[in-house]
């Protein structure tokens, strides 16, 4: 597993807007904290823009990062390094997953969890 990956993902959403970084909300009493659109707030969006829904509990999160790990160990063990910028790849059957930009210092994947909109 890469070390310090954590630290260099970015989540965004990118579901009928253009794309903007998620960010970290407590969940309801007894509930986790969770990654959510910012555009679900009426506060970030404009007049006429819809409420965004998009979200990612932090065990989905980890299994993205996971994913995405495994993706770039493979990569190294077959002195494959790459720009995977633009790669999609799904977790779970549910989560698309596509790197927005990818650089040592720090990856943004868009993410769409198809489990919020079924």
């Amino acid at each position: 597993m890469q070390k310090n990956l954590w630290k260099k993902i970015h989540f965004f959403c990118a579901n009928n807007h253009d794309p903007v970084e998620m960010t970290v909300h407590a969940g309801a009493e007894n509930m986790s904290n969770f990654y959510s659109c910012p555009k679900y707030y009426e506060e970030n969006r404009t007049e006429n823009e819809h409420m965004c829904s998009m979200r990612l509990n932090f065990f989905d999160a980890e299994a993205v990062v996971e994913a995405f790990s495994k993706i770039i160990d493979e990569d190294m063990k077959n002195f494959n390094i790459k720009d995977y910028t633009g790669m999609k790849f799904k977790v779970k059957k549910v989560i698309d997953v596509k790197v927005k930009s990818y650089s040592e210092d720090r990856i943004d994947l868009i993410i769409y969890n198809r489990k919020i909109y079924k």
